[in-house]
């Protein structure tokens, strides 16, 4: 007799049955003669078959039942439950069980459909990131563009207010105080950079009021088109020598400064340059001055060991000059001042800067 089917395995319960119904028909178990014969009395009792948890459904013929306290199923029943092809061979009285389909393969396939679709909607994401990432590195370049165009804007509108202004300058003050003044503008809104050629014989025969009164009038004219514009001036005569400079600051204030103060001769001058900067962070220098009262010019030189020089930082370099002219501002206000650092072996200039 066949023992209690359990299911919990998809071929446990085929193997296990030795007496089945196929299409019906009720078979004997093993311990019958082949061609014997025998009346069961059989037990319907509304046995229900479970798979992995779900209910299977039996056809008429095919429903469980119990014969002497055993249970049987229809092998038909469990097999197709389990996916499996039933085939009776009547002739060989033979049952042949075999695999209609694999539900490992169909969930394998069914799996991989499932990954060629995300990876298609992943393909789709990452091509919606590169148009949308083409789209924002685009509209960045046009808004870089239309700020530098906005910023050209900005420069060619000041710079054209400041060449207007310059002609309007020069045909109001020109024949001032027969100065013969010629106006030049640079700059920017904001800062604004003023230089006036005159006659210097003209100039220094005018008293100090009338030099600021001359000075004032046009600084006027440059704060009435640029209310709070900071100005700085030089006044130089026909040959481009500095008589004196000016500024005027935003509230309108105007100093002059003065043209002709006592200031150091070459030699105080380059004696204290050499006490001050003949080693520079433990390199020696060699530092020459020369000072053009006449021209109101200093210029310095300063001679160093290239190795020396390409051991320092780009600031350190920087700061020879930078400090050095410092000094000299302070004690020459109204020079033209230059720097220069030389290789002291091939005389190639290795760094400049005006003051």
């Amino acid at each position: 007799m066949l023992e209690t089917m359990k299911l919990n395995k998809k071929m446990i319960g085929i193997v296990a049955l030795s007496s089945v119904l196929i299409s019906g028909t009720l078979l004997t178990n093993d311990a019958f003669a082949a061609n014997a014969t025998k009346t069961l009395k059989a037990v319907y009792s509304n046995i229900k078959l479970v798979y992995n948890g779900q209910t299977i459904s039996s056809s008429s013929g095919q429903e469980p039942f119990m014969v002497n306290g055993t249970t049987y199923v229809p092998i038909r029943m469990a097999g197709e439950a389990l996916g499996k092809s039933l085939v009776w061979d009547g002739t060989n009285k033979i049952v042949n069980i075999s695999d209609t389909s694999s539900s490992d393969a169909q969930v394998i396939e069914m799996l991989r459909n499932q990954i060629t679709d995300l990876n298609n909607q992943l393909n789709s994401v990452k091509n919606e990131l590169t148009t949308a990432n083409s789209t924002i590195a685009s509209k960045d370049s046009t808004i870089t563009s239309l700020q530098s165009e906005i910023n050209s804007l900005k420069k060619d509108g000041n710079n054209g207010s400041l060449s207007r202004l310059e002609d309007d300058l020069n045909d109001d003050h020109e024949d001032d105080y027969s100065l013969d003044a010629s106006i030049s503008l640079s700059g920017d809104k904001d800062d604004i950079s003023i230089t006036i050629k005159v006659d210097e014989s003209t100039w220094n025969n005018l008293s100090s009021s009338r030099q600021k009164t001359f000075l004032q009038d046009i600084s006027d004219d440059i704060r009435r088109e640029f209310r709070d514009a900071k100005i700085d001036g030089t006044v130089k005569n026909k040959k481009s020598s500095k008589l004196t400079t000016f500024s005027v600051s935003r509230s309108g204030t105007l100093s002059i400064g003065s043209s002709s103060s006592s200031v150091p001769s070459q030699s105080t001058m380059l004696s204290q340059l050499r006490r001050d900067y003949s080693t520079y962070r433990g390199i020696p220098l060699s530092i020459q001055l020369d000072v053009d009262k006449d021209r109101e010019e200093v210029r310095v030189e300063v001679y160093i060991v290239k190795k020396d020089w390409d051991d320092l930082s780009s600031s350190y370099q920087t700061k020879i000059l930078s400090s050095m002219l410092n000094d000299l501002e302070r004690e020459y206000p109204d020079y033209d001042i230059e720097g220069y650092v030389y290789d002291d072996n091939t005389k190639s200039r290795l760094d400049r800067q005006t003051r």
